[in-house]
């Protein structure tokens, strides 16, 4: 593999955009004030818990079975959600809404009303 390439996708890692916005932070905070000052700030007065905490969690969301796993649920929603919705309405939609439908709940008015969002959903898969 291109050096290059290896570099950018080495920066486009969580953890590593994590560390440049530390030290970006670390310089802006020594050129504002002093070194002692940046010692200061990391290692007494913060609390990193949080931090960690986005770190990990971004971390594990990035793992591949989490990204195949939610692309397989937006894959249903997109391929699947028409015939779902056209089949099986929500009977506390319908309650709702049921002012707009008058007599019954029209199944071409659902295929009507689902098939932009469906579209939508369809043409950025095969975009993105």
């Amino acid at each position: 593999m291109d050096p290059l390439a290896e570099l950018l996708h080495f920066l486009g890692e969580v953890e590593v955009v994590f560390g440049l916005w530390a030290v970006v932070l670390m310089v802006a905070i020594a050129a504002f004030y002093d070194w002692g000052t940046v010692v200061q700030y990391v290692s007494h007065d913060v609390n990193f818990t949080e931090a960690a905490f986005v770190v990990v969690i971004m971390t594990l969301a990035a793992t591949r079975p989490t990204l195949k796993l939610v692309e397989s649920i937006m894959l249903a929603v997109a391929g699947g959600g028409l015939t779902i919705i056209a089949n099986a309405p929500n009977p506390a939609g319908q309650f709702l809404l049921k002012h707009h439908f008058g007599e019954a709940v029209s199944p071409l008015g659902l295929l009507a009303a689902a098939l932009v969002p469906a579209i939508v959903v369809w043409m950025c898969f095969l975009l993105l």
